[in-house]
């Protein structure tokens, strides 16, 4: 099942009793954040959860499967995230 934001934001707001509009804010501060330092090329490590990573990838070629007509792929950056142990051990279960 894929989650939407606001699937999120509904489950804060049950959980901890918020009203929805602080749970909003809460949520939209976070991903402010995480995307912050995305945007300066940091790593951002949540301890339990694991490590996010940019990456930059460089222009390279591309090929379309279907009819095979080669295209460049232009430069850019990736986020990169690597699970830590406890986490692949409790999503295992």
């Amino acid at each position: 099942m894929t989650r939407i934001k606001e699937d999120i934001i509904r489950e804060l707001m049950n959980r901890i009793n918020l009203e929805r509009d602080n749970s909003k804010y809460l949520i939209d501060l976070l991903l402010d954040i995480i995307k912050n330092h995305f945007k300066a090329g940091d790593k951002l490590m949540i301890s339990g959860i694991g490590t996010f990573n940019v990456r930059h990838k460089k222009e390279r070629v591309g090929r379309n499967p279907q009819t095979k007509e080669i295209h460049m792929i232009s430069a850019r950056n990736v986020v990169n995230f690597v699970p830590s142990r406890k986490f692949r051990e409790d999503i295992a279960k």
